[in-house]
């Protein structure tokens, strides 16, 4: 199979496909939370909200061999050997596929209790419950669509999965839309998601058929694969169990903890703050491929210079993003939905300083995952998950929504440090981060301009006036970073 793209393009493309479906994001946070708020109200949304947190638990189910699936197939067409490329993926998508049965089986028996679970009256309980099972079969699905786009992906063919998940997304969203102005209510939602999911299935299967044809593999189990792939599974496991139960934590403990309504204004306080991760990780996931490429070619020293430069990347542009985010976050929502959904400026930092620290954490993981130590990096992401969801039940208990990134701050700053140490000795000792004193003197930086813009009085009552304020304060921020000379000569490598 001729490997016709190299990794830079391969890279390239998935990167502006990633943006492409972030700005599709935005503009579907942009339009859609207030339509849902409108059309299915803030209590039964709220619910909504609380119960992805469990479908999101679900998804432990999977065991989270996607990583080890994606690495081996990366590995092996990296080195050229396209038999055992095929091979590890069909066989993955084989043990994939019972995971699947297993994921909808126990959702659908979970979706009887969860309206009592969270505290639903019993007129939200019958759709919400119903709705909750139409999500279950769209999460089915997109565990299939994920190891088939994650295939497409490893052996440097993006552009066709990308493509179809903009058209799919695309109509998922009008499919939604459409059912909502026809007072569908939240059947809306997970409709959408299964249009989306169901078409996805389609492209990608037929498309992973046509790798499958030029890498000249044929469909067989092979014990020795299911073998090695099902050794990887207890350590990605466990890494799977500490993401499922992170990841959409805070509406869930809010929601149980204090009150819906809240999670609601949570949620959407933080928006903006998720959409600079995702933006942040874009990036990154478009690296891992070539990188782990590099890692099965046992190209160590320019698998260690990869390394430094999505780190140089992740803290320099997460200064600017994230900066830009506490500035700018109180007019934003305010002019979006109002004033009562925004928790306040003391919130929005400690949000925006929480996920800066948790991007930096995932990206050093995924980095170790990437050059092949699964087992100490799952095992680890575990141990975090596990103290982090602990630190942020007590602390909300306690002192309320600032204990959901109080809590992330304090975990995922000291696992960093471990996962720092250990990718530091993965490439004997290399220079795998950015200087310490760069990053103080943009750190510094970086501060004053966000407090002058803090302080800086200017009446920021509609969307012309917001984009002029905001563009503002991330170019500051942007050329203040710029006079680093380690942040232009990773700008310069990226681009």
């Amino acid at each position: 199979m001729k490997q016709n793209l190299s990794r830079k393009k391969a890279a390239k493309i998935q990167s502006i496909g990633g943006y492409i479906l972030m700005i599709i994001t935005i503009i579907r946070g942009l339009l859609f939370i207030p339509l849902y708020i409108n059309f299915i109200g803030v209590r039964l949304y709220g619910l909504w909200l609380a119960s992805g947190g469990v479908l999101v638990w679900l998804t432990m189910l999977d065991l989270g061999l996607g990583q080890g699936v994606a690495q081996r197939v990366a590995s092996h067409y990296g080195k050229k050997d396209y038999e055992k490329t095929g091979q590890y993926f069909i066989n993955g998508l084989l043990i994939y596929t019972i995971f699947g049965v297993l994921f909808f089986s126990i959702g659908y028996l979970i979706s009887f209790p969860l309206p009592s679970w969270l505290k639903a009256g019993y007129s939200d309980s019958g759709i919400l419950r119903a709705c909750f099972q139409l999500a279950v079969a769209a999460g089915f699905l997109k565990i299939l669509n994920d190891v088939l786009r994650g295939f497409a992906t490893s052996v440097l063919r993006p552009l066709f999965p990308l493509t179809s998940l903009l058209i799919w997304n695309i109509l998922g969203l009008v499919s939604t839309v459409v059912l909502l102005f026809k007072s569908w209510g939240l059947w809306a939602i997970p409709i959408g998601h299964l249009v989306t999911q169901g078409g996805l299935i389609f492209f990608n299967g037929g498309f992973a058929l046509v790798l499958l044809k030029k890498l000249g593999v044929r469909f067989k189990v092979d014990r020795s694969i299911m073998s090695d792939l099902l050794n990887l599974t207890p350590s990605l496991f466990v890494a799977r169990i500490g993401q499922s139960i992170v990841k959409s934590i805070e509406p869930l403990l809010i929601t149980v903890i204090l009150y819906p309504e809240l999670t609601t204004a949570f949620v959407v306080t933080r928006r903006a703050a998720d959409l600079v991760s995702h933006g942040l990780h874009i990036i990154v996931g478009s690296t891992l491929p070539g990188f782990a490429h590099l890692v099965g070619q046992e190209n160590m020293k320019r698998s260690a210079e990869i390394v430094r430069l999505m780190m140089t990347f992740i803290v320099y542009s997460g200064l600017i993003g994230f900066g830009t985010y506490i500035v700018s976050n109180g007019p934003f929502v305010k002019i979006w939905l109002g004033e009562q959904f925004y928790l306040g400026r003391e919130i929005t930092m400690l949000i925006a300083i929480s996920i800066m620290i948790r991007v930096i954490h995932d990206v050093v993981s995924e980095l170790l995952v990437g050059a092949g130590d699964i087992i100490f990096s799952s095992y680890l992401v575990f141990a975090e998950s596990t103290v982090r969801v602990i630190a942020m039940t007590v602390l909300i208990y306690f002192i309320g929504v600032p204990g959901a990134p109080m809590g992330m701050i304090l975990t995922c700053s000291a696992f960093a440090i471990v996962l720092g140490i250990r990718i530091y000795k993965r490439f004997d000792a290399q220079p795998v981060f950015p200087q310490a004193f760069s990053i103080i003197k943009s750190f510094s930086v970086s501060v004053v301009i966000i407090v002058l813009f803090m302080n800086f009085y200017l009446d920021v009552n509609s969307w012309t006036s917001f984009s002029i304020f905001s563009i503002a304060v991330f170019i500051s921020l942007f050329v203040a970073n710029l006079v680093n000379g380690e942040y232009r000569r990773m700008i310069y490598k990226i681009m």
